[in-house]
């Protein structure tokens, strides 16, 4: 779709439509378009309520659009939810840290990223697929936490 015309979402499966959704939320947030942001966050939380199967990613997306939102209470209890399935579990403790870290809560931040690291390399080994569509996301905390805890980065 090349000549500027969006795509038409009611031709997409329900999680097709709220992946698309999570993508544009979250490019715009990294733009740092507020206005896109607000203007599709209504959107993307909705389609979540319309997915007919949730796996930890999906959580993990709608835990995000909260976030950058604005919902902090949101993603922290969407963040629980995976943790209860494994508390391990690398996107719910990157969850936990983006949740401490928006709430300036460095006793919780330091916590989830000692988590994180604990749990890396045995989690990585699953071949979660959320982990390799992730994985950008889950080097750069990794990186950050080691920084950190006053190791070296990779």
């Amino acid at each position: 779709m090349g000549d500027g015309t969006p795509p038409d979402l009611s031709q997409m499966s329900p999680r097709e439509r709220f992946d698309r959704l999570f993508n544009r939320i979250m490019q715009a947030s990294e733009a740092g378009d507020s206005a896109t942001v607000r203007q599709f966050t209504p959107m993307a939380t909705a389609a979540y309520g319309m997915l007919d199967q949730v796996d930890d990613d999906a959580r993990y997306h709608a835990a995000m659009i909260r976030l950058t939102g604005g919902d902090a209470a949101g993603a922290a209890a969407l963040a629980d939810t995976i943790l209860i399935g494994n508390p391990q579990h690398l996107l719910g403790l990157v969850l936990q840290a983006a949740v401490a870290r928006s709430a300036n809560d460095a006793t919780r931040l330091a916590t989830a990223r000692r988590n994180f690291l604990a749990a890396v390399d045995r989690e990585r080994a699953t071949g979660r697929q959320e982990y390799q569509d992730h994985q950008v996301i889950l080097d750069r905390f990794r990186d950050e936490a080691q920084t950190a805890s006053g190791g070296n980065p990779r």
